[in-house]
Protein backbone atom coordinates (compact mmCIF):
# COMPACT_ATOMS: atom_id res chain seq x y z
CA UNK A 1 0.00 0.00 0.00
CA UNK A 2 1.22 2.93 -1.16
CA UNK A 3 2.54 5.08 2.23
CA UNK A 4 0.98 8.60 0.62
CA UNK A 5 -2.58 7.09 0.26
CA UNK A 6 -4.74 8.07 3.06
CA UNK A 7 -5.46 5.66 5.54
CA UNK A 8 -8.85 4.27 6.07
CA UNK A 9 -10.09 5.42 9.55
CA UNK A 10 -8.39 9.14 8.51
CA UNK A 11 -12.24 10.41 6.70
CA UNK A 12 -13.98 10.12 10.15
CA UNK A 13 -11.33 10.07 12.86
CA UNK A 14 -7.94 12.65 13.50
CA UNK A 15 -5.29 11.25 15.54
CA UNK A 16 -4.05 12.91 18.64
CA UNK A 17 -1.29 10.68 20.39
CA UNK A 18 -0.03 7.35 20.65
CA UNK A 19 -1.11 5.86 23.71
CA UNK A 20 0.57 2.37 24.05
CA UNK A 21 1.87 -0.78 21.91
CA UNK A 22 1.72 -4.54 22.84
CA UNK A 23 2.06 -7.57 20.83
CA UNK A 24 -0.43 -6.96 18.45
CA UNK A 25 -1.38 -3.74 17.88
CA UNK A 26 -0.13 -0.11 18.61
CA UNK A 27 -2.92 2.77 19.65
CA UNK A 28 -3.53 5.93 19.78
CA UNK A 29 -5.87 8.73 21.22
CA UNK A 30 -8.10 9.83 18.50
CA UNK A 31 -11.42 12.11 18.19
CA UNK A 32 -13.77 11.82 15.77
CA UNK A 33 -14.37 14.70 13.25
CA UNK A 34 -17.78 15.34 13.08
CA UNK A 35 -18.89 15.72 16.97
CA UNK A 36 -15.04 15.32 18.67
CA UNK A 37 -15.81 11.84 20.40
CA UNK A 38 -12.85 10.24 21.87
CA UNK A 39 -11.84 6.93 20.69
CA UNK A 40 -9.15 4.44 20.79
CA UNK A 41 -7.39 3.77 17.36
CA UNK A 42 -5.59 0.81 17.28
CA UNK A 43 -3.61 -0.77 14.54
CA UNK A 44 -1.58 -3.69 13.23
CA UNK A 45 2.24 -4.01 14.09
CA UNK A 46 2.72 -6.66 10.89
CA UNK A 47 -0.38 -5.94 8.70
CA UNK A 48 0.35 -8.42 6.19
CA UNK A 49 0.53 -11.08 8.87
CA UNK A 50 -2.84 -13.47 8.22
CA UNK A 51 -3.11 -14.59 11.62
CA UNK A 52 -2.96 -10.93 13.22
CA UNK A 53 -5.48 -9.76 10.58
CA UNK A 54 -8.01 -12.91 11.38
CA UNK A 55 -7.13 -12.03 15.71
CA UNK A 56 -8.47 -8.49 14.93
CA UNK A 57 -11.51 -9.46 13.10
CA UNK A 58 -12.47 -12.06 16.62
CA UNK A 59 -11.28 -9.18 18.75
CA UNK A 60 -14.04 -6.99 16.55
CA UNK A 61 -16.47 -9.63 16.41
CA UNK A 62 -16.33 -10.54 20.63
CA UNK A 63 -16.63 -6.67 21.76
CA UNK A 64 -19.44 -6.26 19.77
CA UNK A 65 -20.76 -9.52 21.03
CA UNK A 66 -19.87 -8.49 24.50
CA UNK A 67 -21.27 -4.80 24.48
CA UNK A 68 -24.35 -5.93 22.80
CA UNK A 69 -24.69 -7.82 26.09
CA UNK A 70 -23.59 -4.60 28.50
CA UNK A 71 -20.60 -6.60 29.15
CA UNK A 72 -18.16 -4.18 30.57
CA UNK A 73 -15.96 -3.61 27.84
CA UNK A 74 -15.16 -1.09 25.43
CA UNK A 75 -17.71 -0.84 22.57
CA UNK A 76 -16.15 -0.52 18.91
CA UNK A 77 -17.69 2.61 17.12
CA UNK A 78 -15.37 1.61 13.32
CA UNK A 79 -13.62 -0.94 12.29
CA UNK A 80 -12.76 -2.81 8.70
CA UNK A 81 -11.96 -5.94 10.71
CA UNK A 82 -14.15 -7.50 8.65
CA UNK A 83 -12.31 -7.39 5.45
CA UNK A 84 -9.47 -9.51 6.91
CA UNK A 85 -8.75 -11.84 4.25
CA UNK A 86 -8.13 -9.02 2.29
CA UNK A 87 -4.70 -8.14 2.42
CA UNK A 88 -4.92 -5.38 0.06
CA UNK A 89 -7.04 -3.31 3.11
CA UNK A 90 -5.29 -2.14 5.80
CA UNK A 91 -7.22 -2.76 9.19
CA UNK A 92 -8.36 -0.83 11.75
CA UNK A 93 -10.67 -0.61 15.02
CA UNK A 94 -11.54 2.71 16.49
CA UNK A 95 -12.99 1.29 20.73
CA UNK A 96 -14.69 3.66 23.28
CA UNK A 97 -12.50 5.67 24.86
CA UNK A 98 -12.93 4.66 28.69
CA UNK A 99 -12.16 7.02 30.85
CA UNK A 100 -9.51 6.00 34.09
CA UNK A 101 -6.16 4.23 34.59
CA UNK A 102 -5.53 0.77 33.78
CA UNK A 103 -5.15 -1.44 37.22
CA UNK A 104 -1.12 -1.06 37.09
CA UNK A 105 -0.83 2.37 37.14
CA UNK A 106 -3.72 2.32 40.14
CA UNK A 107 -1.71 -0.06 42.44
CA UNK A 108 1.62 0.85 41.38
CA UNK A 109 1.03 4.87 41.66
CA UNK A 110 -1.37 4.05 44.96
CA UNK A 111 -0.20 1.56 46.31
CA UNK A 112 -1.47 -2.06 48.03
CA UNK A 113 -5.33 -2.20 48.78
CA UNK A 114 -7.01 -3.88 51.76
CA UNK A 115 -8.29 -7.39 51.83
CA UNK A 116 -11.96 -5.99 51.18
CA UNK A 117 -11.01 -3.56 48.42
CA UNK A 118 -8.74 -6.50 46.31
CA UNK A 119 -12.03 -8.31 46.95
CA UNK A 120 -14.18 -5.95 45.27
CA UNK A 121 -11.82 -5.84 42.22
CA UNK A 122 -11.66 -9.28 41.96
CA UNK A 123 -15.38 -9.81 42.39
CA UNK A 124 -16.09 -7.53 39.74
CA UNK A 125 -13.52 -8.86 37.43
CA UNK A 126 -14.95 -12.52 37.96
CA UNK A 127 -18.72 -10.91 36.98
CA UNK A 128 -16.85 -9.68 33.59
CA UNK A 129 -15.49 -13.08 32.72
CA UNK A 130 -18.33 -14.97 33.94
CA UNK A 131 -20.67 -12.83 31.66
CA UNK A 132 -18.21 -13.62 28.51
CA UNK A 133 -18.04 -17.34 29.03
CA UNK A 134 -21.64 -17.86 28.42
CA UNK A 135 -20.88 -16.17 25.42
CA UNK A 136 -17.94 -18.92 24.64
CA UNK A 137 -15.59 -15.69 24.68
CA UNK A 138 -12.02 -16.24 26.46
CA UNK A 139 -10.08 -13.28 27.21
CA UNK A 140 -6.67 -15.22 27.32
CA UNK A 141 -4.91 -12.13 28.72
CA UNK A 142 -6.17 -10.79 31.48
CA UNK A 143 -3.36 -8.75 33.15
CA UNK A 144 -3.18 -5.06 35.50
CA UNK A 145 -2.20 -3.58 32.58
CA UNK A 146 -5.82 -4.61 30.65
CA UNK A 147 -7.93 -3.91 33.15
CA UNK A 148 -9.17 -0.16 33.27
CA UNK A 149 -10.25 1.05 36.72
CA UNK A 150 -13.39 3.82 36.73
CA UNK A 151 -13.47 3.60 40.82
CA UNK A 152 -11.57 1.25 42.95
CA UNK A 153 -14.27 0.33 45.96
CA UNK A 154 -16.95 -0.46 45.09
CA UNK A 155 -15.03 -1.90 41.96
CA UNK A 156 -15.35 -0.56 38.68
CA UNK A 157 -13.57 -1.98 35.90
CA UNK A 158 -13.94 -2.68 32.20
CA UNK A 159 -11.86 -5.17 30.63
CA UNK A 160 -9.59 -4.32 26.95
CA UNK A 161 -7.52 -5.39 24.22
CA UNK A 162 -9.41 -8.45 23.20
CA UNK A 163 -6.43 -9.27 20.86
CA UNK A 164 -6.06 -13.08 22.10
CA UNK A 165 -9.52 -13.68 22.71
CA UNK A 166 -10.65 -16.84 21.26
CA UNK A 167 -14.55 -17.83 20.46
CA UNK A 168 -14.86 -21.28 19.24
CA UNK A 169 -17.77 -20.67 16.45
CA UNK A 170 -16.02 -18.21 14.98
CA UNK A 171 -11.94 -19.09 15.73
CA UNK A 172 -10.41 -16.16 12.74
CA UNK A 173 -7.21 -15.89 14.38
CA UNK A 174 -6.52 -19.78 15.45
CA UNK A 175 -3.95 -20.73 17.92
CA UNK A 176 -1.43 -22.77 16.34
CA UNK A 177 -0.27 -25.76 18.07
CA UNK A 178 3.03 -25.17 18.52
CA UNK A 179 2.16 -21.46 19.83
CA UNK A 180 3.01 -20.47 22.89
CA UNK A 181 0.56 -17.70 25.02
CA UNK A 182 2.33 -15.77 27.09
CA UNK A 183 1.47 -13.24 29.63
CA UNK A 184 4.43 -11.30 31.65
CA UNK A 185 1.88 -10.90 34.18
CA UNK A 186 1.48 -14.59 35.09
CA UNK A 187 2.78 -17.03 32.82
CA UNK A 188 0.60 -20.23 32.58
CA UNK A 189 2.27 -23.87 31.97
CA UNK A 190 -1.06 -24.53 30.04
CA UNK A 191 -0.53 -21.69 27.65
CA UNK A 192 3.30 -22.23 27.66
CA UNK A 193 4.07 -25.51 26.94
CA UNK A 194 3.28 -27.82 23.88
CA UNK A 195 0.19 -29.25 24.49
CA UNK A 196 -1.03 -27.36 26.69
CA UNK A 197 -4.54 -25.89 26.57
CA UNK A 198 -4.59 -22.34 25.13
CA UNK A 199 -8.84 -22.40 25.78
CA UNK A 200 -8.95 -23.58 28.91
CA UNK A 201 -11.44 -21.34 30.86
CA UNK A 202 -9.84 -22.57 34.35
CA UNK A 203 -6.62 -20.03 33.17
CA UNK A 204 -9.14 -17.20 33.12
CA UNK A 205 -9.96 -17.65 37.33
CA UNK A 206 -6.04 -18.18 37.92
CA UNK A 207 -5.57 -14.53 36.29
CA UNK A 208 -8.72 -13.36 38.87
CA UNK A 209 -6.48 -15.01 41.82
CA UNK A 210 -3.21 -13.50 40.54
CA UNK A 211 -4.99 -9.83 40.35
CA UNK A 212 -6.29 -10.57 43.59
CA UNK A 213 -2.30 -11.33 45.05
CA UNK A 214 -1.11 -8.33 43.02
CA UNK A 215 -3.68 -5.66 44.93
CA UNK A 216 -2.58 -7.25 48.23
CA UNK A 217 0.85 -7.09 47.75
CA UNK A 218 1.68 -5.12 44.66
CA UNK A 219 4.01 -8.00 43.80
CA UNK A 220 3.87 -9.22 39.88
CA UNK A 221 3.55 -13.05 40.63
CA UNK A 222 5.16 -13.96 37.02
CA UNK A 223 5.62 -17.56 37.54
CA UNK A 224 3.18 -19.91 39.26
CA UNK A 225 6.52 -21.75 41.04
CA UNK A 226 9.75 -20.41 41.77
CA UNK A 227 13.01 -22.28 41.83
CA UNK A 228 11.95 -24.41 45.02
CA UNK A 229 8.33 -25.08 44.22
CA UNK A 230 6.55 -21.93 45.84
CA UNK A 231 3.62 -20.38 44.83
CA UNK A 232 3.77 -16.90 44.84
CA UNK A 233 1.99 -16.28 48.20
CA UNK A 234 4.69 -18.50 49.61
CA UNK A 235 7.68 -16.77 48.63
CA UNK A 236 9.30 -14.52 51.83
CA UNK A 237 9.05 -10.93 51.40
CA UNK A 238 6.17 -11.94 49.06
CA UNK A 239 3.55 -13.01 51.18
CA UNK A 240 -0.19 -11.77 52.15
CA UNK A 241 0.93 -11.90 55.64
CA UNK A 242 3.43 -9.61 55.53
CA UNK A 243 1.14 -7.19 53.02
CA UNK A 244 -1.61 -7.54 55.90
CA UNK A 245 -0.06 -8.38 59.16
CA UNK A 246 -3.36 -7.28 60.95
CA UNK A 247 -5.81 -9.18 58.87
CA UNK A 248 -7.35 -11.67 60.87
CA UNK A 249 -8.55 -13.62 57.56
CA UNK A 250 -5.05 -13.89 56.19
CA UNK A 251 -5.10 -18.03 56.85
CA UNK A 252 -8.31 -18.56 55.04
CA UNK A 253 -6.96 -16.09 51.94
CA UNK A 254 -3.85 -17.89 51.87
CA UNK A 255 -5.88 -21.71 51.37
CA UNK A 256 -8.33 -19.66 48.94
CA UNK A 257 -4.46 -18.87 47.09
CA UNK A 258 -3.41 -22.32 47.17
CA UNK A 259 -5.77 -23.52 44.97
CA UNK A 260 -6.46 -20.30 43.17
CA UNK A 261 -2.73 -20.24 41.82
CA UNK A 262 -1.78 -24.66 41.98
CA UNK A 263 0.13 -25.61 39.01
CA UNK A 264 -2.30 -28.30 38.20
CA UNK A 265 -4.74 -26.54 36.70
CA UNK A 266 -6.94 -29.38 37.84
CA UNK A 267 -6.10 -28.29 41.39
CA UNK A 268 -7.79 -25.14 40.73
CA UNK A 269 -11.00 -23.77 40.78
CA UNK A 270 -13.20 -26.04 38.39
CA UNK A 271 -16.01 -22.94 37.87
CA UNK A 272 -16.04 -19.05 38.18
CA UNK A 273 -18.87 -19.68 40.69
CA UNK A 274 -16.95 -21.96 43.13
CA UNK A 275 -14.30 -19.23 42.82
CA UNK A 276 -16.98 -16.45 43.94
CA UNK A 277 -18.14 -18.41 46.38
CA UNK A 278 -14.47 -19.88 48.16
CA UNK A 279 -13.61 -16.16 48.34
CA UNK A 280 -16.79 -14.91 50.16
CA UNK A 281 -16.07 -17.41 52.27
CA UNK A 282 -13.00 -15.89 52.85
CA UNK A 283 -14.73 -12.38 53.68
CA UNK A 284 -17.19 -12.93 55.04
CA UNK A 285 -15.64 -15.15 57.89
CA UNK A 286 -15.07 -11.84 59.85
CA UNK A 287 -17.83 -9.24 57.78
CA UNK A 288 -21.07 -11.52 58.22
CA UNK A 289 -23.28 -8.29 57.16
CA UNK A 290 -21.12 -7.79 53.60
CA UNK A 291 -23.82 -7.33 50.60
CA UNK A 292 -23.13 -9.77 47.43
CA UNK A 293 -22.14 -7.33 44.91
CA UNK A 294 -25.27 -6.67 42.56
CA UNK A 295 -23.92 -8.20 39.68
CA UNK A 296 -22.68 -11.75 41.04
CA UNK A 297 -25.88 -11.81 43.17
CA UNK A 298 -27.48 -11.44 39.22
CA UNK A 299 -25.25 -13.76 37.57
CA UNK A 300 -26.21 -16.43 40.73
CA UNK A 301 -29.98 -15.39 40.63
CA UNK A 302 -30.02 -16.12 36.95
CA UNK A 303 -28.77 -19.60 37.32
CA UNK A 304 -31.40 -20.09 40.21
CA UNK A 305 -34.23 -18.93 38.00
CA UNK A 306 -32.90 -21.00 34.60
CA UNK A 307 -33.38 -24.15 37.15
CA UNK A 308 -36.48 -23.45 38.76
CA UNK A 309 -38.41 -20.42 36.58
CA UNK A 310 -39.84 -21.98 33.52
CA UNK A 311 -40.94 -18.62 31.74
CA UNK A 312 -36.99 -17.51 32.67
CA UNK A 313 -35.83 -21.38 31.07
CA UNK A 314 -38.15 -20.80 27.66
CA UNK A 315 -37.05 -17.30 27.04
CA UNK A 316 -33.23 -18.79 27.27
CA UNK A 317 -33.53 -21.75 25.40
CA UNK A 318 -34.97 -19.32 22.23
CA UNK A 319 -31.97 -17.17 22.85
CA UNK A 320 -29.86 -20.21 22.31
CA UNK A 321 -32.08 -21.56 19.72
CA UNK A 322 -31.45 -18.05 17.74
CA UNK A 323 -27.82 -18.65 18.02
CA UNK A 324 -28.04 -22.04 16.68
CA UNK A 325 -29.98 -20.98 14.20
CA UNK A 326 -27.59 -18.22 13.30
CA UNK A 327 -25.04 -20.87 12.91
CA UNK A 328 -26.57 -23.74 10.67
CA UNK A 329 -27.72 -20.77 8.19
CA UNK A 330 -24.20 -19.85 7.87
CA UNK A 331 -23.73 -23.68 6.55
CA UNK A 332 -26.71 -23.42 4.42
CA UNK A 333 -25.08 -20.58 3.02
CA UNK A 334 -21.73 -22.21 1.75
CA UNK A 335 -24.08 -24.98 -0.48
CA UNK A 336 -26.07 -22.09 -2.41
CA UNK A 337 -25.90 -21.81 -6.38
CA UNK A 338 -24.36 -25.27 -8.17
CA UNK A 339 -22.27 -26.51 -5.21
CA UNK A 340 -24.35 -29.44 -5.29
CA UNK A 341 -25.52 -29.64 -8.71
CA UNK A 342 -27.64 -31.46 -10.06
CA UNK A 343 -29.25 -31.24 -6.39
CA UNK A 344 -30.28 -28.06 -4.72
CA UNK A 345 -30.64 -27.05 -1.20
CA UNK A 346 -33.36 -24.53 -0.67
CA UNK A 347 -35.45 -22.43 2.33
CA UNK A 348 -38.34 -24.86 2.73
CA UNK A 349 -42.07 -23.62 3.50
CA UNK A 350 -43.66 -26.68 5.33
CA UNK A 351 -45.33 -25.93 8.41
CA UNK A 352 -47.19 -29.33 8.53
CA UNK A 353 -43.54 -30.60 9.38
CA UNK A 354 -43.60 -28.61 12.59
CA UNK A 355 -45.84 -30.89 14.64
CA UNK A 356 -46.49 -30.99 18.50
CA UNK A 357 -43.54 -33.50 19.78
CA UNK A 358 -45.51 -35.43 22.69
CA UNK A 359 -44.17 -34.51 26.65
CA UNK A 360 -42.44 -30.85 25.48
CA UNK A 361 -43.02 -27.57 25.13
CA UNK A 362 -42.36 -25.81 21.41
CA UNK A 363 -40.07 -22.88 21.98
CA UNK A 364 -40.44 -21.54 18.53
CA UNK A 365 -37.38 -21.99 16.85
CA UNK A 366 -36.94 -23.98 14.01
CA UNK A 367 -34.81 -25.14 10.64
CA UNK A 368 -36.40 -26.31 7.82
CA UNK A 369 -34.50 -26.87 4.52
CA UNK A 370 -35.14 -28.73 1.38
CA UNK A 371 -33.25 -30.66 -1.08
CA UNK A 372 -34.90 -31.38 -4.68
CA UNK A 373 -32.81 -32.25 -7.56
CA UNK A 374 -33.69 -30.83 -11.47
CA UNK A 375 -36.27 -31.41 -13.06
CA UNK A 376 -37.90 -33.51 -11.08
CA UNK A 377 -40.73 -32.54 -8.44
CA UNK A 378 -39.72 -34.92 -5.63
CA UNK A 379 -38.34 -33.53 -2.47
CA UNK A 380 -36.42 -34.48 1.15
CA UNK A 381 -37.20 -31.92 4.02
CA UNK A 382 -34.39 -31.36 6.42
CA UNK A 383 -36.05 -30.14 9.90
CA UNK A 384 -34.84 -28.78 13.02
CA UNK A 385 -36.43 -27.76 15.67
CA UNK A 386 -36.41 -26.90 19.47
CA UNK A 387 -38.41 -28.64 22.31
CA UNK A 388 -38.71 -28.46 25.96
CA UNK A 389 -38.82 -31.05 28.47
CA UNK A 390 -38.63 -30.28 32.07
CA UNK A 391 -35.44 -28.64 33.12
CA UNK A 392 -34.06 -29.08 29.50
CA UNK A 393 -33.88 -28.40 25.75
CA UNK A 394 -34.01 -30.33 23.23
CA UNK A 395 -32.83 -30.06 19.82
CA UNK A 396 -34.62 -32.39 17.48
CA UNK A 397 -34.58 -33.52 14.02
CA UNK A 398 -36.31 -35.34 11.33
CA UNK A 399 -36.60 -36.24 7.61
CA UNK A 400 -39.40 -35.98 5.87
CA UNK A 401 -40.58 -36.19 1.90
CA UNK A 402 -43.02 -35.09 -0.47
CA UNK A 403 -43.70 -36.66 -3.71
CA UNK A 404 -44.94 -36.01 -7.31
CA UNK A 405 -48.33 -38.19 -6.45
CA UNK A 406 -48.59 -36.21 -3.38
CA UNK A 407 -47.15 -33.11 -2.96
CA UNK A 408 -49.57 -31.33 -0.62
CA UNK A 409 -48.57 -34.05 2.53
CA UNK A 410 -44.83 -34.95 3.72
CA UNK A 411 -44.24 -38.78 4.56
CA UNK A 412 -41.42 -39.99 7.07
CA UNK A 413 -37.97 -40.97 6.49
CA UNK A 414 -36.86 -40.78 9.41
CA UNK A 415 -39.02 -39.59 12.61
CA UNK A 416 -38.48 -37.08 15.08
CA UNK A 417 -35.58 -37.70 17.10
CA UNK A 418 -33.30 -35.73 19.91
CA UNK A 419 -29.83 -34.67 18.22
CA UNK A 420 -28.83 -33.37 21.49
CA UNK A 421 -29.81 -32.07 25.30
CA UNK A 422 -28.88 -29.24 27.24
CA UNK A 423 -30.17 -27.38 30.25
CA UNK A 424 -27.89 -24.31 31.25
CA UNK A 425 -26.37 -22.56 27.61
CA UNK A 426 -25.70 -23.69 24.27
CA UNK A 427 -21.83 -24.40 24.24
CA UNK A 428 -20.21 -24.67 21.36
CA UNK A 429 -19.60 -28.55 21.87
CA UNK A 430 -23.04 -28.14 21.16
CA UNK A 431 -23.25 -26.36 17.96
CA UNK A 432 -20.40 -28.10 16.57
CA UNK A 433 -22.72 -31.43 16.66
CA UNK A 434 -25.39 -29.91 15.16
CA UNK A 435 -23.25 -28.23 12.46
CA UNK A 436 -21.69 -31.99 12.18
CA UNK A 437 -25.08 -33.55 11.65
CA UNK A 438 -26.75 -30.92 9.43
CA UNK A 439 -23.57 -31.19 6.63
CA UNK A 440 -24.19 -35.51 7.56
CA UNK A 441 -28.40 -34.92 6.90
CA UNK A 442 -27.68 -32.55 3.20
CA UNK A 443 -25.73 -35.88 2.04
CA UNK A 444 -28.55 -38.25 3.72
CA UNK A 445 -31.29 -36.58 2.40
CA UNK A 446 -29.69 -36.82 -1.30
CA UNK A 447 -28.82 -40.01 -0.99
CA UNK A 448 -32.52 -40.67 -0.25
CA UNK A 449 -33.69 -38.90 -3.26
CA UNK A 450 -31.69 -40.44 -5.54
CA UNK A 451 -32.71 -44.06 -4.56
CA UNK A 452 -36.29 -42.53 -4.72
CA UNK A 453 -35.79 -41.51 -8.29
CA UNK A 454 -34.09 -44.76 -9.10
CA UNK A 455 -36.49 -46.81 -7.78
CA UNK A 456 -39.41 -44.36 -9.84
CA UNK A 457 -37.19 -45.74 -13.00
CA UNK A 458 -37.37 -49.30 -11.87
CA UNK A 459 -40.66 -49.42 -11.54
CA UNK A 460 -41.91 -47.36 -14.67
CA UNK A 461 -39.83 -49.64 -17.02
Amino acid sequence: MPKNKEQPWQKNWEKKKALGSGGQGITFLVTRKSDKTSGVLKLLKYGDNEQARGRMAQEARNLQVLNKADCKVPAVLETNADQFENSNVQLFMIMEYIEGQTLADAIDKGGRLSLQAAASIAFDLSGTVQMALEYDVIHRDLKPENIIVRAIEPADLVVVDYGLSFRPEDDLGGTQSRETLDNDFLSLPERRVHGGDRRDARSEFTYICAILYYCITKHRPVDLVDGSGRLPHQRPGHTVAEALPNEERVKKLEVFLDRGLALDINSRFPSITNLQERLHHVIDSQTNNMEESPNIFAANSRLRLLKNDRVTQLAAYREYGKKLLDVLQKVYSEYQGDMLKPYKLLTAKAPQAIQDIEGTDKIGCHFLRVITVDNHKDKVYICYQLCAKGPECGIYRALLESSTENSSRLAVVERWEPLLWYNDNLKSDDIRQAVIDFRAYITKAMKHLEQTLLNKNVDQK
